[in-house]
C-alpha cells in the first residue's frame, strides 16, 4: 500500500505506549568490570549445576538422593562437591604463595618429583577450601585408570602415563579429591562392591 500522506511521513511499526505488558530491566552489573565478573561466575555456577543433573542421568556414582552404602553421591552433595572443587581451585591460582606449582602445573618438563609436588599442592590447597583432611598423592604408572582413591590407604594414585597433559593430571586430581571428600565423609559406612569401584 502506498502512503499518499504526505505531510505525515513517519510509520509506527510498534506504539509502545498502547502496550501495557512489556517490561524490560537491564542487570545493572553489565556496567562495571567487577558485574560482568559476576555475571560470568553465576553462568559457571548455572553449568555446574546443569553437569549435576546430568550426572544423575549418566553416572551410576550420582543419585537424586544418593545411597551412600551403595557409593551413590546426592545430585546436592554432587552439586556442592563440584562448586567447592571450583571455589578452591580458583583461589589455588590467585593465590600468590602458589605460583611455583602454577609453574610446575603449566610445565610438560617438570620432572616426576615436581609434578608430584606440585599435584600434591594442589589437592591439599583445594581439600583444606573443601574442609576435608588432605590425603597422600602419589604418582604411578597403570593400564586402565588415569586416577583413584584409595579406600586401604585414603590416597589419591595418579597414572602420569595415562594424561594428555599436566592440565589434564591436575583435572584428575580435583576428580579424586571429590572422592576423598566423600571416602571421609562415608567413613563408618558398610560399603559395597558398587562403592568401591566408584572410588
Amino acid at each position: 500500500m502506498l502512503n499518499t500522506d504526505v505531510a505525515n511521513n513517519e510509520v509506527d511499526i510498534y506504539n509502545i505506549s498502547s502496550h501495557k505488558g512489556l517490561k524490560v530491566e537491564l542487570d545493572t552489573r553489565l556496567l562495571t568490570e567487577d558485574g560482568r565478573n559476576q555475571i560470568a561466575e553465576d553462568i559457571a555456577i548455572s553449568l555446574l549445576a546443569g553437569q549435576s543433573i546430568a550426572d544423575v542421568l549418566t553416572k551410576d556414582s550420582v543419585s537424586l538422593t544418593g545411597a551412600t552404602g551403595k557409593g551413590e553421591t546426592s545430585l546436592l552433595q554432587n552439586l556442592t562437591n563440584k562448586l567447592d572443587l571450583q571455589k578452591g581451585t580458583k583461589k589455588f591460582v590467585n593465590d600468590p604463595k602458589n605460583e611455583k606449582a602454577r609453574d610446575i602445573l603449566l610445565n610438560p618438563d617438570a620432572s616426576p618429583e615436581e609434578v608430584q609436588q606440585a599435584q600434591q599442592q594442589l589437592h591439599i590447597y583445594v581439600a583444606k577450601e573443601m574442609g576435608i583432611e588432605p590425603a597422600e598423592l602419589k604418582l604411578m604408572l597403570d593400564s586402565s585408570n588415569k586416577g583413584f582413591t584409595s579406600e586401604e590407604d585414603g590416597g589419591i594414585h595418579l597414572a602420569t602415563n595415562l594424561h594428555n597433559n599436566m592440565g589434564d593430571m591436575a583435572n584428575t586430581t580435583l576428580n579424586e579429591t571429590s572422592d576423598v571428600a566423600d571416602l571421609q565423609r562415608d567413613a563408618g559406612i558398610v560399603k559395597t562392591d558398587s562403592y568401591k569401584a566408584f572410588l
